[in-house]
């Protein structure tokens, strides 16, 4: 049996197999800790050891500047021996850090939250990342104009207002965050993204008092004249949620739809010069994009472990 010994410590996997009496090969031990490697090597001096630079991260491009949460784990690691002379100083911590690094590299050309040094006074946030949403750029940047629109939008019918309504995550284009987009976003509408309100305020407020003759009641009237956030829009659905009608109608009004493929690939920052082929369909575009990466956050993760 030939045996990689990975996290290997001070060599107690290695004894353990000595101990097992079964026939075997260590090849090489793993560890990124310089004092247990040290340790390992005087016990075992014939054995290759591997000593890996390794930094751990959980990011989110909310943190970049860019308006959509996709929070995601990222492992970096390098031989220690590599050639390469970047100017971050990698595997100074074990624990996994929750921002990017305030001695990072700036990625070359990129104007992004992170380079600019916006946020480096934020050292803690909430699993919201609330304090670096208002240094975001708006949604509206991200998404096509009325020019560019393609044929195949989706607005969400009646029978999925009727059933999801409550649930949904409505996003404005002045908003500066949207959900996770996943790969099962517009084939299913809870927990998959956010979907865009394109109605304006005053043209809902317009067209409700239009289609209720009758006096609007000050809580609404307060709703529809505001800016309209998720948390009004829930409260006035709990207001109302007796009157399926009343919600049905509200809901109608604002002109619920799925962002497109496009605007869900700006919101991951692929280039516009990405594309698809024909026969790639927009709910299988937007399957593929539920599985893949933020751009500009992987390119600052090469950037600090390889940029010279």
């Amino acid at each position: 049996m030939r045996v990689l010994e990975l996290y290997a410590g001070i060599g107690g996997m290695h004894i353990a197999f000595k101990g097992s009496t079964v026939k075997h090969e260590v090849v090489a031990a793993v560890e990124i800790n310089d004092v247990a490697t040290d340790v390992y090597k005087y016990n075992f001096p014939n054995t290759l050891t591997l000593n890996r630079v390794i930094e751990q991260f959980l990011l989110s491009p909310l943190q970049f500047g860019i308006p959509n949460c996709r929070l995601r784990f990222y492992l970096l690691a390098r031989l220690r021996s590599s050639s390469w002379n970047s100017n971050f100083k990698m595997g100074q911590s074990e624990s996994i850090d929750m921002r990017p690094p305030v001695d990072a590299p700036m990625l070359p050309g990129c104007q992004c939250t992170s380079c600019s040094g916006v946020i480096s006074h934020i050292e803690h946030t909430d699993d919201n990342f609330t304090e670096y949403i208002q240094f975001c750029r708006p949604i509206s940047e991200f998404v096509l104009v009325p020019s560019d629109s393609p044929k195949e939008l989706y607005f969400l019918d009646e029978k999925c207002l009727q059933r999801y309504f409550r649930v949904l995550d409505i996003v404005r284009s002045c908003d500066k965050k949207t959900r996770c987009f996943t790969k099962g976003y517009s084939k299913r509408l809870e927990g998959t993204g956010s979907v865009f309100q394109t109605s304006m305020e005053n043209e809902i407020c317009v067209n409700y008092r239009l289609n209720h003759k009758q006096r609007v009641d000050k809580f609404s009237l307060e709703i529809f004249q505001s800016m309209l956030t998720s948390e009004k829009i829930t409260n006035y659905y709990e207001a109302n949620k007796e009157d399926e009608q009343a919600v049905l109608q509200y809901a109608k009004l604002l002109k619920l739809r799925f962002f497109h493929s496009r605007e869900v690939a700006n919101m991951m920052c692929f280039p516009k010069s990405f594309d698809f082929p024909e026969h790639i369909t927009e709910k299988q575009r937007l399957r593929l994009l539920g599985n893949s990466v933020n751009i500009l956050v992987v390119s600052h993760l090469i950037y600090w472990v390889f940029g010279t």
